[in-house]
């Protein structure tokens, strides 16, 4: 069974199908609608599965409700192209859990979430009837607004903090109405859903790393809030990183290194990330380019302008013109 996502909201059932058909119909409406994966049931009897999807730009919104069941990514499905995004559960009604790299499982309640990379192996765990929301998002394009991702993966964050309930809140928000709204609305609400997600992600659940990964991923979180903070002045400096943090210059440089990254690189590529979003904002269709470039600390017009080129693969002008509606 092929299925594809639609503008509004395509919906999926598998009740309708016959009893020892319905978990096969199941597991071919996730693949084609999420990504390769293998999909058994927990229960005697898989009676209920329905799905509704859209597509916001290159993030994929799924409502779901169904029996118990247990998914599976393997190394045979990460091998596979084109299957390199994030997918973010969030259940509805009851527990879940994920598990990612061989660590603890991460058990999620109502109002909590994860991230897991589908470029690595996982397991998903549902034991009861549930409904969750799950946001799959494109894995260059969440890198490129939140480089620390891969530092969090299958980690749990709880609605205990505000941070994530905040989170939690617009996404349902997200999943219930962004169906509905016009292009560049939806658009303008998926870059602020994907701000507030890297908010929530600085929430203080690091706390159960252990030993010296707790202490990097401590410090290179604060890097990156500081860039945060930071990044639309031009005069931003690398002296301003060792006042602001307390750690040597050569320090820095190393944690980042670890993941093949620089400080210029990612201050550069959060400037181009929030130029992107002023691009296609209509609201900013009257300003300039190179007033954009400022805003997001770019000093010289031209240099924004064959940056932004060599990242985008067009003009600053080109690519609103593509994205404006």
């Amino acid at each position: 069974m092929r299925v594809e996502a639609s503008s509004p909201r395509s919906w999926f059932e598998v009740s309708g199908q016959p009893d020892h058909k319905r978990v096969g119909a199941w597991a071919d409406t996730i693949n084609d609608t999420y990504y390769p994966l293998d999909l058994k049931s927990l229960g005697s009897d898989f009676r209920y599965g329905r799905l509704g999807i859209f597509d916001v730009g290159r993030i994929r919104v799924a409502s779901v409700h169904c029996d118990p069941m247990l998914c599976t990514r393997r190394r045979t499905h990460t091998a596979r192209s084109g299957s390199d995004y994030y997918f973010l559960p969030i259940p509805h009604d009851e527990m879940l859990a994920v598990t990612q790299r061989n660590d603890a499982a991460a058990e999620l309640s109502p109002g909590d979430f994860s991230v897991i990379s589908t470029y690595q192996t996982y397991t998903y765990e549902q034991p009861t009837e549930n409904r969750l929301i799950s946001l799959r998002i494109e894995g260059d394009q969440l890198r490129q607004r939140i480089p620390m991702i891969d530092d969090l993966l299958g980690q749990h964050f709880s609605g205990r903090f505000p941070a994530v309930r905040m989170f939690v809140d617009m996404a349902r928000s997200f999943a219930s109405n962004a169906a509905d709204l016009d292009a560049a609305s939806a658009g303008r609400m998926a870059h602020n859903l994907i701000d507030l997600l890297a908010l929530s992600l600085d929430a203080p659940e690091t706390a159960h790393l252990s030993g010296d990964n707790s202490v990097r991923a401590a410090h290179r979180s604060r890097i990156f809030n500081a860039i945060e903070r930071r990044f639309t002045d031009p005069q931003l400096s690398s002296g301003q990183f060792v006042d602001d943090l307390g750690l040597s210059l050569r320090y820095i440089q190393k944690l980042l290194a670890e993941r093949g990254e620089t400080l210029s690189d990612l201050i550069r590529q959060r400037r181009l990330e929030q130029a992107r979003a002023y691009l296609s904002d209509p609201t900013r269709a009257s300003q300039s380019v190179a007033a954009i470039g400022f805003d997001v600390g770019f000093l010289d017009a031209g240099y924004f302008s064959r940056v932004f080129r060599a990242e985008s693969g067009l003009s600053p002008s080109a690519y609103r013109q593509r994205h404006l509606p």
